[in-house]
């Protein structure tokens, strides 16, 4: 491919990726703001009037080790497909805007925070469930749900950066 068609390759990549950033942006907003209310603010209140005290811990673990997996594959995919994207599409590093820049380094901390909620609390959740310790499962409940809460408004923050970063 000559430098002319590779310039304009490149060009009409970067257009269909941040053309329609607006809309872009607005429907992922809105996508995980739905889920966000339906979690926290229907199916929490509901499993607390229906679900037994003694058998909450048990529901989230089972849930959340479900979700979790799905997480683990969604790091690996985000992790291919962006550093793919950075390398295809901007020639690397440097030549990715300040935008792709942030976006990677809210990513990072939003995987590590993952990690923490992973290997700590959601570790204590699994121990009370099977130490039938009901007041501690719902403290590590709590724990991991303000977690995935700070995540989720990082996750929101980095949907927005990369959506519309380059307009900035």
């Amino acid at each position: 491919m000559s430098g002319e068609a590779y310039a304009r390759h490149t060009f009409l990549i970067r257009e269909s990726l941040y053309g329609s950033g607006y809309r872009i942006t607005c429907s992922l907003c809105r996508d995980l703001g739905w889920r966000y209310v339906f979690r926290y603010m229907a199916m929490r209140p509901a499993v607390v009037e229906v679900i037994d005290a003694s058998q909450r811990g048990a529901l989230w673990c089972h849930t959340l080790s479900r979700f979790f997996r799905w997480v683990w594959v969604a790091i690996i995919l985000l992790l291919v497909t962006g550093y793919w994207m950075v390398f295809s599409v901007f020639g690397g590093m440097a030549g990715a805007g300040w935008h792709v820049h942030v976006m990677q380094g809210l990513g990072i901390v939003m995987m590590l925070l993952y990690c923490h909620v992973y290997f700590a609390p959601f570790r204590r959740l699994k121990q009370a469930v099977a130490n039938q310790d009901p007041q501690e499962g719902g403290r590590q409940v709590g724990q991991i749900r303000k977690l995935v809460g700070t995540n989720l408004i990082l996750g929101l923050i980095v949907v927005v950066i990369g959506a519309a970063g380059r307009y900035l």
